[in-house]
């Protein structure tokens, strides 16, 4: 992406006048803690973004944590952990800290992969014959409840945290962003048109809603407010001019250009090697793409555009409960 993209909460914070720089970047084994003090040691108490790729709610294995041959790569510090470094920065949160939640979704992403490898198994079975029709969809209603099971887990632990490790701890302006239904993404659109995965749409999208119910019930009576993602996302998805975008079903990351940049290592066009700066490296932007217009970077990770739609809603919410 361009040099001057940014990412939805990098949005928010210039419009509140102040700076957010990653708390921890690095891949594999290796990681730097605030790295923006290595350069400038008085941007140290910037380092307050925690957010990172493939993360989860408590589990470390999230998604990209070890590659197609099992070995280290995403760091995916789960959220838990994230909250427990800034204690260990700071002791506490300030009451004048703004503190946004967003979790959750590389929870369903990797409990929709655990269904996805059971149903494969079963349907293979009953092809073969080992198993009945019924017992098929036994099989496949057990899979999709341990599914659906274990985001009501994340969902209740990351309710847990904010009551204990945020609220309990000094945090007075908390938002908690819900999921937005990760069906209506390029993901989601190549799913659908796949005979063989189109009847478990429906589950992603119950993955998600149960992990939404459950966070809102977790949190039911505190002090905290929610930021619904899930029906803005589907507003933007069914009406992208309106949101002035052109294109919210192909991914403007080139997945031939990102495999020829990483030798083949990389072949599913992930947006971490997707640049489209002048004179930089991994430069896989698909020609023609706008990433200002384009919805979608990679198959669920939005572009400059779609971080800037998801940045300007935050900020309109924010607004209107009267904290910026």
């Amino acid at each position: 992406m361009p040099a001057s993209a940014k990412i939805w909460v990098e949005n928010l914070a210039t419009t509140m006048g102040v700076i957010v720089t990653p708390a921890e970047v690095g891949f594999a084994t290796s990681s730097v803690k605030c790295p923006a003090a290595l350069s400038n040691a008085a941007l140290a108490g910037t380092c307050t973004a925690y957010g990172q790729g493939g993360s989860r709610v408590t589990d470390p294995d999230g998604v990209g944590h070890t590659n197609a041959a099992n070995q280290p790569a995403a760091l995916t510090v789960p959220i838990k952990t994230q909250i427990a470094n800034h204690l260990a920065r700071f002791t506490s949160f300030k009451s004048t800290d703004l503190i946004i939640v967003w979790a959750g979704n590389n929870d369903a992403f990797k409990q929709f992969t655990a269904f996805s490898v059971a149903a494969t198994a079963i349907k293979t079975k009953q092809a073969q014959g080992q198993l009945t029709e019924d017992e098929a969809y036994q099989q496949l209603f057990l899979a999709q409840t341990a599914a659906q099971t274990g985001m009501k887990i994340a969902a209740q632990e990351l309710a847990s945290y904010i009551k204990t490790e945020i609220l309990a701890k000094g945090g007075r302006y908390v938002a908690v962003m819900t999921l937005p239904d990760s069906t209506l993404t390029p993901f989601g659109a190549s799913l659908r048109a796949n005979p063989q995965t189109a009847s478990a749409v429906p589950v992603l999208s119950a993955l998600v809603d149960t992990f939404n119910l459950w966070l809102r019930d977790g949190l039911g009576g505190q002090p905290v407010k929610i930021i619904d993602q899930n029906a803005p996302g589907k507003d933007v998805y069914a009406n992208p001019s309106r949101y002035g975008l052109t294109n919210n079903t192909v991914p403007a990351c080139d997945p031939a250009k990102i495999s020829a940049i990483t030798g083949g290592a990389v072949t599913d066009g992930s947006s971490l090697f997707c640049n489209s700066t002048p004179g930089a490296p991994y430069n896989g932007l698909r020609t023609g793409a706008d990433v200002n217009t384009w919805q979608f970077a990679d198959g669920v990770h939005p572009t400059p555009g779609g971080h800037k739609i998801i940045g300007d809603y935050v900020t309109q919410q924010l607004r209107s409960f009267g904290w910026i």
